[in-house]
């Protein structure tokens, strides 16, 4: 693996909540995720959503804000495709569309990822 995929940080977001339970809570919990990683010493390279996830980067997402500014400070944003058209969501508010060619290479390819 070369320097630069070891230096590679993905974080994969699967669901609009984080963890088990409330789901009103765990979705105070992902905004809050989102948010602590505009603070985080070391901006991701990319961040992937799947699944419900897609949810978050769509039009009434309580993360939008949070995600322009990671979007604006140069992390890469996808939003699946395939999740976004089932889930009948349109076109993402912020980063674009991937698919599972893109999503399986850069999952791959990092050196530090982050699986929600």
């Amino acid at each position: 693996m070369t320097d630069k995929k070891k230096d590679l940080f993905v974080v994969a977001i699967t669901s609009d909540e984080m963890g088990r339970g409330s789901p009103d809570l765990g979705r105070i919990l992902m905004k809050s995720f989102i948010g602590a990683l505009t603070e985080y010493d070391r901006l991701p390279d990319h961040l992937l959503f799947l699944n419900g996830g897609v949810q978050l980067t769509t039009k009434g997402s309580n993360a939008l804000e949070a995600l322009r500014e990671l979007d604006d400070r140069g992390v890469q944003i996808y939003s699946c495709g395939t999740c976004l058209n089932f889930f009948e969501l349109g076109q993402p508010e912020v980063g674009g569309i991937s698919n599972m060619a893109t999503t399986l290479e850069l999952m791959a390819e990092a050196g530090r990822l982050i699986n929600l």
